[in-house]
């Protein structure tokens, strides 16, 4: 059993435990250890002191890890320990070959991966739309629901010898970025630049006599699109952080839709495609004829149906899943691909049935508890959320929210329209928030 291997059982779990995936020094400690190395040979090795990694760190590790596997872990057993779960696993109906390859649930889905669920016809769909020339995708679901998973697919998708991509994410910039709209179109220009591996000459077109929208288009027209040969996609990813910066996103919405106007009269402008990735409409006042949403395509993903939770437990190994299971599971969840994935990933990893997986899973000590915890702090943080979805929770019917309360608890996945009301999006979050919020489940 290779170091690698052993990793991808201890990563996951001990993620899966704390929270967070091992650090650098725990690293450090868990390689060393596999080498048959002393302390002191890794604390000379990699610039540590013996007592900083034996007594601090080494030994808090160790705890965790004992934790975790229900039985003694230590620097002299890791081998056997890791060995004996591996032996176990292929025994109980030759799991494992699938085991070694589980993935934790966590953002975007390799491309290579068993365990990604095709979304038909929405893929198709998308694959058709990208080829045409001034095409404009949009992609929008709540958080955690695959949204970047499928982007990547599309890109996948493009010949590199025939397109050139150009890759955003609106989580790269700092703050200070969406304070002033120069700096961030600015950002913007210089990043598509960068990806698609052509100098940088914003200098030589950035006129300080016209605003910054047209310096943009200029640059676009004059040099970026006039420099390559195929066309150009830009995704960006997480849009909708830019949503709370309401003065920069009116402008830049605009200048999109400028983008994508000019795709379908100027010929250069056609080399140009656009990707926008976001959680849910944005809730700040603006004119949608200047806009890019609506525009183009819209694609919304919808939670798992039957068949796809089917074909997911199948990817797993489950074959003794049954279908009403996957019925109580779904109910339970609402389809949400992350929650079904993590239960089907504790169902392989742990070897244990749905029943012991959902006990508790609705509070801190189940499966889901990270994934609560952090709605948690989000509707404590905003107590005007935390009031909105006590409401919703609370009641026996869809209820009308204020726009702004409504927007924000649907791109959380915390709830879901209903004509113009909304409603809790799974019985998880029903139990959990009533009993932290208050009110009767």
């Amino acid at each position: 059993m290779e170091f690698e291997e052993a990793l991808k059982i201890i990563d996951p779990a001990f993620y899966q435990e704390t929270g967070k995936h091992l650090n650098d020094v725990e690293l450090v400690i868990l390689e060393g250890t596999w080498k048959k190395h002393t302390y002191q040979k890794i604390a000379d090795d990699k610039g540590y002191s013996k007592d900083y990694l034996k007594n601090d760190v080494g030994q808090k590790l160790w705890k965790i890890l004992s934790k975790i596997f229900q039985e003694e872990v230590n620097k002299n057993n890791l081998h056997s320990v890791l060995l004996r779960l591996k032996q176990n696993l292929a025994m109980d109906n030759q799991a494992y070959p699938l085991v070694k390859n589980l993935e934790f649930p966590e953002g975007a889905i390799p491309l290579d991966s068993l365990f990604y669920v095709e979304r038909l016809p929405l893929e198709s769909k998308c694959y058709d739309a990208i080829e045409k020339p001034g095409a404009l995708i949009r992609i929008k679901a709540p958080r955690k629901m695959g949204k970047t998973s499928l982007l990547d697919r599309i890109l996948n998708k493009l010949t590199p010898n025939r397109n050139n991509s150009a890759c955003l994410n609106l989580l790269e910039p700092d703050q200070e970025i969406f304070n002033d709209l120069e700096k961030f179109l600015r950002w913007f220009c210089i990043r598509v630049t960068q990806e698609i591996k052509i100098p940088n000459h914003l200098a030589e077109y950035w006129d300080e006599d016209l605003h910054s929208k047209t310096n943009c288009i200029n640059y676009f027209e004059n040099y970026v699109l006039d420099e390559i040969d195929k066309p150009l996609v830009i995704s960006i990813d997480n849009f909708d952080r830019i949503f709370l910066f309401p003065k920069i996103a009116k402008e830049f919405f605009d200048l999109l839709r400028i983008f994508h106007e000019y795709s379908n009269k100027r010929p250069i402008w056609k080399k140009l495609r656009l990707i926008l990735v976001y959680s849910t409409e944005p809730c700040i006042d603006f004119d949608r004829n200047r806009s890019p949403f609506n525009v183009g395509m819209l694609v919304e993903m919808p939670e798992f149906n039957f068949n796809e939770v089917q074909d997911l437990a199948q990817s797993h190994g489950l074959k003794a899943i049954t279908e009403e299971e996957i019925k109580k599971l779904i109910d339970f969840t609402g389809g949400h691909p992350y929650l079904i994935r993590l239960a089907f990933y504790h169902l392989v990893s742990k070897n244990i049935t749905l029943e012991e997986v959902l006990k508790d899973s609705a509070t801190e000590s189940g499966i889901y508890r990270f994934h609560l915890i952090e709605y948690l702090d989000n509707l404590t943080t905003y107590p005007e959320l935390g009031q909105a979805m006590k409401q919703v929770i609370t009641a026996n019917q869809p209820v009308k929210l204020e726009r702004k309360e409504a927007f924000k608890l649907e791109s959380l996945g915390l709830v879901k329209p209903k004509g113009n009301a909304v409603v809790p999006s799974c019985k998880l979050y029903v139990e959990y928030f009533c009993d932290r919020l208050g009110g009767e489940a």
